[in-house]
């Protein structure tokens, strides 16, 4: 956001309401529902093609080594490879959400140039 007498426009911001929050560029056109504040659609504004999607987050615990459970054959599951910074090794194939599970958050910045939708999941999770 601009601060105001600097010669740029300040953006506007919104929250999510009672309707579709509907987000576009003049080429693609995203709406999250407003009832759970997700993605739940895009557009391509030409074609008139949308499809349904959305975005889900969440973490792996890492692996220390040794025996990952769950995985079959039971020999492809170790190795004392653990995870590190050019490895990813989950020690399980469970997705935790991040946090207990809530509405997220969802506020639309408009300005002249740029378009920013804000999603904030938890405390330390936001996109």
């Amino acid at each position: 956001t601009a601060k105001k007498g600097s010669g740029a426009q300040v953006a506007q911001e919104r929250w999510v309401g009672a309707d579709t929050v509907v987000v576009s560029n003049g080429v693609y056109e995203l709406a999250f529902d407003p009832q759970t504040a997700q993605l739940k659609s895009m557009k391509n504004v030409k074609s008139g093609v949308a499809v349904d999607m959305g975005i889900q987050w969440g973490w792996y615990n890492s692996s220390v080594g040794g025996c990952t459970p769950e995985i079959s054959p039971y020999e492809y599951s170790c190795s004392n490879q653990a995870s590190g910074a050019y490895m990813f090794r989950p020690n399980t194939s469970e997705l935790m959400y991040p946090g207990p599970p809530v509405k997220p958050t969802l506020k639309v910045v408009e300005g002249d140039l740029v378009t920013e939708v804000y999603q904030g999941f938890s405390s330390w999770v936001t996109h």
